[in-house]
Formats: structure tokens, sequence, C-alpha cells
């Protein structure tokens, strides 16, 4: 095994990703396609969590380690919640601050093939602290037992290893990922902006800024990272080596159809975009485990009012192949799944607009 993907496993809380068809049908795929959406499988929750055991102020995320619910929820100055994975018992920790053990901004929680040591992402720092597991149960934030300078720039993150793959804009580069060190460094990059725009804007550096919701997940060995979009069109398989990264498969659902506008500032030359009533808004949500890839697609308008109170779970493998899809009866935002007891935990809110987490029952997915 390579350097680049030793001793990893890894699960980012915001992911997102698109795809387009179904490739020839094979050991444990629906013989449906992707955008067969009326041949879904409906699915609905099996609980949820109350206020009574377990409050949420404003969540944005969340995974599962060491059998733990970890909520990036930041109110009354904390970060983040540690719930049981029944919602019975929880503490929260990790102040708001810029002080010894405190978090600047939001936070990502990344844990490692060693169950024993979890890494957590300050975005505003542009750093990544290594903990051990019990220091952060218990509030103990002031000491990591090392710290990554990734870089402010590098939010999204997926873990390879020892070092990172992070969605990576340089000018006059067409490629749009870069794998970095410890020391936030560039090893090596890849990954030509995807094919579509190519045709459609041969000037993509500006295009590709619609690019910066793109959302990173990788593999339980660190060996395949996936990127896709919010407001972009493309699901994108590729294999890491040491030698670089080689794209496996890449699909495309529709045009985001942005409009891009030109300006003139200082002499230099600047752009915004901005979306419109053909724009669709793709996927929300990403979440990793050992044998797949869960995918959250919203598939509504941009600029529509009319938004549905479900949304649409896609199941792959790491392949890249479309294993099956369900229809939750609830508009969640974020998700994690515990492929053990084959539970999807999904953050969204009730019909009085609280957050709930609700559980659901993913049963019969090949192994």
């Amino acid at each position: 095994m390579h350097p680049l993907i030793k001793n990893s496993f890894t699960m980012q809380v915001f992911c997102m990703v698109v795809m387009l068809t179904l490739p020839s049908c094979g050991k444990g795929q629906v013989d449906y396609g992707l955008n067969d959406f009326a041949h879904y499988e409906p699915l609905e929750f099996s609980g949820y969590s109350n206020e009574d055991d377990l409050f949420l102020g404003r969540p944005q995320g969340l995974a599962i380690i060491n059998d733990r619910l970890v909520i990036t929820d930041y109110y009354d100055r904390k970060y983040l919640t540690w719930a049981t994975l029944d919602f019975k018992s929880f503490a929260r920790n990790v102040d708001r601050g810029t002080g010894p053990g405190e978090i600047s901004s939001s936070a990502t929680i990344f844990r490692t093939e060693n169950p024993e040591i979890v890494k957590m992402q300050d975005f505003s720092a542009g750093r990544i602290y290594s903990f051990r597991w019990n220091d952060m149960l218990k509030g103990r934030f002031s000491k990591p037992i090392k710290t990554d300078h990734v870089g402010q720039s590098r939010e999204r993150l997926a873990l390879v290893g020892d070092n990172y793959v992070c969605y990576d804009i340089i000018d006059d580069d067409r490629l749009l990922f870069s794998v970095v060190g410890p020391d936030g460094d560039i090893i090596y990059r890849f990954g030509e902006f995807p094919g579509e725009y190519h045709h459609e804007n041969p000037d993509n550096r500006f295009v590709r800024m619609s690019l910066t919701e793109c959302m990173v997940a990788a593999n339980s060995g660190g060996s395949v990272f996936v990127a896709g979009g919010f407001k972009t069109d493309f699901l994108a398989f590729y294999k890491l080596t040491d030698q670089g990264g080689s794209l496996i498969k890449q699909y495309f659902t529709y045009s985001p159809d942005n409009e891009i506008k030109y300006y003139n500032v200082n002499g230099q030359e600047a752009y915004s975009y901005k979306s419109n009533d053909k724009t669709i808004n793709a996927y929300r949500g990403l979440t990793a485990s050992e044998h797949y890839l869960l995918a959250l697609y919203d598939g509504t308008k941009a600029l529509s009012d009319d938004k549905p109170d479900y949304r649409y779970l896609q199941v792959f493998d790491w392949d890249g192949n479309f294993i099956k899809g369900y229809k939750l009866n609830r508009r969640v935002v974020a998700m994690t799944f515990d492929e053990k007891s084959e539970t999807l935990y999904a953050l969204g809110p009730d019909e009085d607009g609280e957050s709930r987490i609700y559980t659901y029952h993913l049963s019969g997915l090949p192994k």
C-alpha cells in the first residue's frame, strides 16, 4: 500500500455528489436508472430524536464515531454535541474562540482507522487537530497530539492516510483537486475539469468557480476519492495511487445553467455567477461507509418556492455503481450511516421547523 493511503478511514460530515445514468447492471445493482425516481423505494423513518432526550440548536452535520453520534451544532458558545445512538444520553463541548482548545468557526470531524484517534478541522484557522478519543469525549481540547496546517482556503477535505485531498482552484490550471501533506504543501494535482464545461465554456476558469460548493469523500482504504457538486452536474470517482489520481467513472445530470457576469475592477477582470430558473439543486450530502457511498439528492429548481417534503437517497458501491434508490419521507439536510445496524441517521426539520435526527433502516444492501 502506497504512503498516501496507509492507515486511513474517513467520514466527512458534509459532502455532495451528482450522477446521471446507470452502467450495465452488475451484482447487487437495481434494474432501473439513477434518474428513474418513480422506481425508488419509499422509506419512512423508524424513529427520531426529541427535545426531552436530545436538544438541537442550529445543527449543520453529523457523523458516527465509535458508536457515538457527533453533531456539529453551534449554540450557547459550544460547537459539538456527543450523543448515544439511541439519543438517550448526550454532552456538549468545544468552546468558540481563538484560544487553546477553542474553535474559531465551524468544524468537521474525521474518524481514522485507529479508533483511539479522531481528527477535527477548524476551517477559519486552516488547521486539523488530532486528539485521543477519550480526551475529545471529556472536552480536553487544549493539547492536541498533532496539528496539521492545511490552509484556510481548503475547507472541504477527504482524509487519505497522513495526507488530505481537497478541491483546490489554482489560476490558469484546468485541474480541480490537490493531494496536500500535513504542512499544506501540494504533493500532486489531478482531476481535469469535467468535459461538458470544456465544450460550453473554453475559458472555464470562470465557470468552475460555481464549484465552490464541491464536496468530497474517500473510501475506507483511501484509494478511491469521490467529488461532486450542489449546483454543478458531475460525480467523479478517482483512483488514487502514489503516482497520481486517475478517473474511474464520471457522470452528469442537469447543466447548472448559472449566469456568469464579467466586470472590470481597477483594471482587473472580475466575475460573479448566480442561479437562474433552470438551475437545479443537486446533492446536499454524502456519507461514506466501508462498502457504500450514500448520496442525498435534492433535484429541485434553485429559484422555485415549491419544495417537496422528501429527499432522494442514492446508494453506490466504491466502483461507482448505482446500487439502490430510496425516497425518504423527510426533507433532511445531512446524514451519516451505521453500516453495522444498517441505520441511516438523517438531520432535518419536523413539521414545526424544529431540528430532529431521524433514523431509517436500509435493509437488503449487498455486501
